[in-house]
């Protein structure tokens, strides 16, 4: 039964992490130009870079702890 809970969770986790890296390579983030004389758009795209950065991190301790937990249970 743990099997089958882990393989659903790291099937959670894949779903997560393709919707993750479907975020940071978006096109609403490519299309914001680094370069600007506009302060308020630098900020804001360095503001949603670092969130989606930080949820990345989350992420991964995330996959890190249920890793463990496999590799504990055996």
């Amino acid at each position: 039964m743990k099997d089958e809970v882990f393989s659903e969770r790291l099937d959670l986790f894949y779903v997560k992490l393709v919707q993750w890296i479907v975020k940071m390579n978006s096109d609403s983030m490519v299309d914001v130009k680094i370069p600007d004389k506009e302060t308020l758009v630098n900020t804001e795209f360095l503001k949603s870079r670092a969130n989606l950065i930080i949820a990345g991190l989350d992420l991964a301790t995330e996959l890190k702890r249920n890793v463990k937990t496999l590799i504990l249970m055996y």
